[in-house]
């Protein structure tokens, strides 16, 4: 739903290749929450929707390049 969306820009952003994660800090603590075993307990996600298998995805899993001019990413929580 359009209420569920949140837009984040960054401006100035140098041409090269990025990752970007992202959690929803849901208990306002200002880190990710797991359980006892390390898995997340937050929302959380990955740029490409790249999956995490064991830990977070590797950089290039999630990589994407900006280029000069205007550019778009989308994740989503999970």
């Amino acid at each position: 739903a359009a209420a569920d969306l949140a837009t984040v820009k960054i401006v100035a952003l140098p041409p090269g290749s990025y990752a970007v994660r992202a959690f929803q800090d849901v208990d306002g603590d200002g880190k990710m929450a797991t359980n006892p075993f390390g898995m997340p307990t937050e929302p959380y996600g990955f740029s490409r929707d790249a999956q995490p298998n064991m830990g977070p995805p590797a950089f290039d899993a999630a990589a994407f390049e900006v280029k000069a001019g205007a550019n778009a990413q989308f994740l989503r929580l999970n």
